[in-house]
């Protein structure tokens, strides 16, 4: 932070104007307008009309960075009109104000580095003035004293390419669609993301995920995530929750503190898979959530577009996988989803699943997927499959290898109206 232009860390995010096709620089044309009558005009617009803007608060990381900005962003009637950016550092907070027009046209930012005196106050260091027209910069006025820098120096360029990589990608952050989600007591927590970390702190352990828009959320999860970093980091999860009490936060990690206070604790986290590699038992204009081959026969769990509780349909198919056709088709009559199946997300200790019972007769076709320690010593130890019962009891059991595709998840069980029956289901251990 302490460099002679004092540049913020985004710097790392340049590259990203390889791919985003960005000119840094061009001159400004004759017949345009004035880039900073324009600038002003919007600045001044947004911030007499921001208190009547909607505004979301998200955390969120840009392609090419390795930390998280806190963002604030004000929309009017859907158009993002600012972004206030904060980027923490140690030494102080670099904050990026980028304000757009009507039509979402970036033209202006302002970047202050901020410090600490001695004293600990807070004083500003440096600060960063860019005009931008048609996505390249046309004016900038650099440090606090506000000196005209040519938009052909490299400081310029750098500052340019930076700030436009940050609007791009915050700004399809903003408008970006809710992630899913799952209800838990009177929360609402995501259902499923990117697994970026899982650290362990006083009261829990801290699993920090991001969706596909790169909005960065932070959740408790269970001590016994953590042991599962490693295998975990990296990839796209669905999450399960139980409420439970954990250790408040005014207790601030003593160990003598009494006082608890409930919280939707991550319970589960089980990996899900991309598109399908080979064919499944699912037919177009249907969503593939299950599919996996259990030797020479091959189990799909598919649920046609927009179904819901009582619209739409959800089936189970089953047969040898070199077949033209499923052996089985499940429900054989039409019938909503949410009277198709019973099932449930579980917890485990270091792990998760979620299992859906067919029924047909006195036969049922139950469908599993779940992580646990249920290996030796209590190692984790991967279970998918499908049983198949006969009046309630187990009379087969098909061991899966790597599922092929794997959607299932609260937020499906939600959407469908699935829950549990009272017979429930045990994970079967098929390595007796």
């Amino acid at each position: 932070m302490a460099s002679a232009h004092n540049t913020p860390r985004w710097h790392a995010g340049i590259a990203l104007l390889t791919l985003l096709g960005v000119c840094l620089w061009l001159p400004a044309r004759a017949s345009d307008p004035d880039p900073l009558a324009q600038a002003r005009a919007t600045y001044a617009e947004v911030n007499q009309n921001s208190p009547r803007m909607a505004t979301q608060r998200f955390r969120a990381r840009v392609p090419g960075v390795d930390y998280t900005s806190t963002v604030v962003a004000w929309l009017e009637q859907g158009r993002l009109r600012r972004l206030a950016v904060t980027d923490p550092d140690d030494s102080g907070n670099v904050l990026t104000d980028l304000y757009f027009t009507a039509d979402g046209a970036l033209v202006f930012a302002l970047r202050t580095t901020q410090g600490y005196k001695s004293n600990g106050a807070v004083e500003v260091r440096n600060e960063q003035r860019l005009y931008f027209q048609q996505g390249r910069l046309v004016h900038m006025l650099a440090g606090l004293s506000k000196a005209v820098l040519p938009v052909s120096d490299a400081l310029a360029q750098s500052e340019s390419a930076t700030t436009l990589a940050m609007a791009q990608a915050l700004r399809s952050a903003a408008l970006a669609p809710a992630s899913p989600s799952v209800v838990v007591g009177n929360q609402r927590k995501p259902a499923q993301g990117r697994l970026l970390s899982l650290e362990r702190g006083d009261a829990a352990c801290y699993a920090e995920l991001s969706d596909d828009a790169g909005r960065v959320l932070r959740e408790k999860a269970d001590f016994a995530l953590c042991d599962q970093a490693d295998r975990l980091t990296g990839q796209t999860v669905s999450l399960t929750y139980t409420p439970t009490r954990v250790m408040a936060a005014s207790c601030q990690g003593d160990t003598a503190c009494t006082r608890f206070e409930v919280v939707a604790l991550v319970t589960g986290a089980l990996p899900t898979t991309a598109a399908a590699t080979g064919t499944s038992w699912c037919r177009p204009g249907e969503t593939d959530l299950y599919t996996c081959d259990a030797g020479a026969k091959r189990v799909s769990v598919c649920v046609s577009q927009g179904a819901s509780a009582q619209a739409g349909r959800l089936l189970y198919r089953f047969g040898s996988a070199t077949a033209g056709q499923p052996e089985l088709e499940l429900p054989r009559a039409p019938t909503a989803p949410g009277r198709t199946a019973t099932g449930e997300a579980a917890a485990f200790a270091g792990g998760g699943g979620v299992w859906l019972r067919f029924t047909q007769g006195q036969f049922g076709y139950v469908v599993y997927s779940g992580v646990g320690r249920w290996g030796r010593n209590g190692a984790t130890e991967t279970r998918e499959g499908v049983q198949v019962e006969r009046q309630g009891r187990a009379i087969a059991t098909l061991a899966c290898a790597t599922p092929r595709v794997n959607e299932l998840g609260p937020e499906w069980l939600q959407r469908l109206g699935i829950a549990p029956d009272a017979q429930g289901f045990v994970f079967p251990n098929t390595d007796k």
